[in-house]
């Protein structure tokens, strides 16, 4: 995904040192320079802290004007998007999109999922968080004088909802 707007796609990992340890979204780009294709190596460009990796769905979309896609985590605090820069090592500061946008069910690990699509095909993303009752939907209204996307939390849809265990 082009998370800086360089026109290069970046790789994003989650890194997990261990079962319920610190996890992390790490960013890697291709060096450049005058090396051949097959000589360039991959460098870190940045990393996320998870700060509760049982409980995040992760998506790369497009939200900010800026270049660049956005890294977007649904928590069970809320859903933030995190911008990436071009030669930046961090990200910035988290931008919560919509306090009340929180994924409450446990995972393992972190899990990508494409939680951030445009559901009514207003040409806006919108978000759609799963829950253990069905999917909650969140439409994207128009943006604020900053370009931050504003959301509107919709009536719950209940879709049949399976478990396994073990």
């Amino acid at each position: 995904a082009d998370t800086n707007g360089d026109q290069k796609n970046e790789l994003v990992l989650v890194h997990q040192a261990r079962t319920n340890g610190p996890a992390q979204l790490i960013r890697l780009a291709v060096e450049s320079g005058d090396q051949t294709a097959a000589a360039r190596a991959f460098v870190e460009r940045g990393r996320i802290a998870l700060d509760d990796p049982d409980h995040t769905l992760i998506a790369i979309e497009d939200l900010l004007p800026g270049p660049g896609r956005e890294v977007v985590l649904a928590t069970r605090k809320r859903t933030a998007c995190y911008p990436w820069t071009d030669g930046n090592t961090e990200a910035t500061t988290p931008i919560v999109l919509a306090r009340m946008a929180r994924f409450t069910i446990r995972l393992d690990e972190p899990q990508f999922s494409p939680f951030v699509i445009d559901l009514n095909k207003d040409g806006l993303l919108d978000l759609m968080l799963p829950s253990l009752r069905g999917v909650q939907p969140f439409f994207q209204e128009r943006a604020d004088d900053r370009g931050k996307p504003r959301y509107r939390r919709m009536e719950l849809v209940t879709v049949p909802v399976s478990t396994s265990v073990g």
